[in-house]
């Protein structure tokens, strides 16, 4: 097997559990988890700085420019969703907030997905970047959701618990649409430029209203990291 493809499946594969068992944590309620959080945090920055919009904006130029305009449209649909799931709080509408939830949940694995399988980079190193802000972009844009909802069901039936892994594998299903059809680069940068602006809007969303809650050590320890990754490519 290529190793780039390799690397997009080990990915996907983790993306994939993480998503399965999203009920059984809430790292945002732990000094441990915002830990994680920060260093989630401070990863992507880089990787969106340095990588994410650099192939939006080379993409966006040699296709369309018109295209750019996305990248905005995609941080505002994607915080007037969060604010209509912060406004469905109570538990009267507890329901719709869940299916609202799941949704979004599932949506987001599919283009994740499929933004993996259609932008293969060019040295694993690349690979190992992009990969890694997607499974941090996918975790934190969790988090924050489930923090929305404290109730969660005990025990799930055989129907419920189907559903449940079928949602939990939307990035394989975004994987293998792309994989099976032929996406044009149109159709691709319009995905990346979608998910760039979801990305920036979530990383807004974690530092700027909890600047106390970020931990330094973490966040720089996230930074350096992705550097490093960043700088290997150059130089091995």
């Amino acid at each position: 097997m290529d190793p780039i493809l390799l690397i997009v499946v080990i990915f996907l594969v983790i993306l994939t559990v993480i998503k399965f068992f999203e009920d059984s944590f809430c790292l945002d309620a732990t000094s441990a988890g915002r830990k994680i959080v920060s260093f989630l945090t401070g990863a992507a920055i880089v990787t969106v700085f340095l990588d994410l919009l650099d192939e939006i904006y080379l993409g966006i130029h040699a296709i369309n420019d018109f295209v750019v305009l996305v990248l905005p449209v995609a941080f505002i649909v994607v915080f007037l969703l969060e604010n209509h799931i912060y406004h469905h709080s109570k538990k009267k509408k507890y329901k719709e907030q869940r299916i609202l939830i799941k949704s979004i949940s599932f949506l987001a694995g599919t283009l994740v997905g499929l933004i993996a399988m259609s932008n293969f980079q060019e040295n694993i190193f690349k690979e190992i970047i992009f990969m890694a802000l997607i499974v941090s972009y996918d975790l934190m844009r969790e988090v924050s959701l489930h923090l929305m909802h404290e109730d969660r069901p005990e025990k799930l039936s055989k129907i419920d618990y189907l559903l449940k892994i079928l949602m939990s594998s939307s990035p394989f299903f975004g994987f293998f649409l792309a994989y099976y059809f032929d996406i044009s680069d149109l159709v691709n940068i319009i995905l990346l430029t979608i998910f760039g602006g979801a990305v920036i809007y979530v990383l807004m969303r974690e530092i700027i209203p909890k600047e106390k809650d970020i931990y330094p050590i973490p966040f720089l320890t996230g930074v350096v990291f992705l550097m490093a990754i960043f700088f290997m490519n150059f130089y091995v």
